[in-house]
């Protein structure tokens, strides 16, 4: 291992996430989305529309999401340490989680204005809001969101984190979808709670998708096996695939963020062969998973009998 200044180190993999173009991506969405917030929120008030409001509350949910997406991805650039051996590259992943819970709680906020307007009896004491004000702005937040989509989508680094950007400005771009049709069936009917249900519509919407990001989310913090990954399956590849291998225990897969998995397992091995055929048949069962399950970091111990853990299980699996 090659020690380096400042606690750096090379260990043979490359840990960190290759995103040096991403926070330029970041930055002029950021922009983008941040002035297009000042004037939704201004016009939202004046105009006493709570579509707008609620669309101005995603979007400063979004402008926080994206400010935290940039500082991320400047800490993930970090090289690996003997500290942080893996770097930095779950900090995306604590970002997604952040924005997630950010327009979960937003949206609820929204959902409980929505829902005592729609609860008042004398809508007459409602203002109405400008149906041409839903319409136009309408139009230039989906044309703001598809931009956003299309630069955030070119971005390098942690795909949870670019996903729940992306999954934010395309129901952001429904959201504003729906508030043409309100504006639309304002400017017609002139159906006051239009406005309202029109809200209570993008918020949900909102709701459903930062949940399957939190959830997802969640699998990795918990160092779960990714669903695209099956144990069982890898554990009895090994098996079959390679003939001087008995069993295999102490099977550990995880993600360390979406595009990223790691594994490390004990082999056991037949015969008494030397240290150089251990290490190649190591380095081909490293090969054999990168090549066959895409799991780019693996750490094989080779085994010539079970190691001393009175633990073990006898299907190969790991009991804590």
């Amino acid at each position: 291992m090659d020690l380096k200044g400042k606690g750096e180190f090379d260990s043979g993999h490359s840990h960190g996430v290759e995103n040096l173009g991403a926070s330029s991506y970041y930055f002029w969405v950021l922009a983008l989305n941040l002035v297009f917030f000042f004037g939704v929120l201004i016009e939202g008030f004046k105009s006493h529309s709570l579509t707008l409001i609620s669309n101005a509350f995603h979007l400063i949910g979004d402008v926080v999401a994206l400010a935290v997406s940039l500082f991320a991805s400047v800490l993930a650039r970090k090289p690996a340490s003997l500290r942080n051996s893996f770097g930095l590259v779950r900090i995306e992943v604590l970002a997604a989680l952040a924005t997630s819970v950010l327009l979960i709680v937003t949206s609820f906020i929204i959902l409980y204005n929505a829902g005592s307007r729609l609860l008042l009896t004398n809508y007459g004491s409602i203002p109405s809001p400008s149906s041409s004000d839903l319409t136009w702005f309408g139009f230039i937040g989906v044309i703001v969101n598809l931009i956003s989509v299309m630069i955030v989508a070119r971005a390098a680094g942690e795909a949870t984190l670019r996903r729940s950007n992306i999954v934010h400005f395309i129901f952001d771009a429904l959201g504003w979808m729906v508030a043409i049709l309100a504006g639309i069936v304002a400017l017609l009917i002139n159906f006051k709670p239009i406005d309202a249900i029109a809200s209570i519509i993008i918020s949900i919407l909102i709701i459903g998708a930062a949940i399957q990001i939190l959830t997802n989310v969640t699998k990795i913090l918990l160092d779960s096996a990714p669903n695209e990954v099956d144990p069982i399956a890898i554990r009895d590849e090994i098996v079959q695939h390679f003939t001087q291998v008995e069993e295999i225990h102490h099977l550990h897969i995880w993600s360390l963020n979406s595009a990223q998995t790691a594994l490390s397992v004990h082999v056991v091995i037949s015969g008494e062969p030397s240290l150089h055929v251990a290490q190649e048949l190591a380095i081909s069962i490293k090969e054999y998973l990168r090549a066959t399950f895409g799991i780019d970091h693996s750490t094989i111990e080779v085994e010539c009998h079970l190691c001393d853990q009175p633990l073990h299980s006898t299907n190969g699996e790991h009991h804590h």
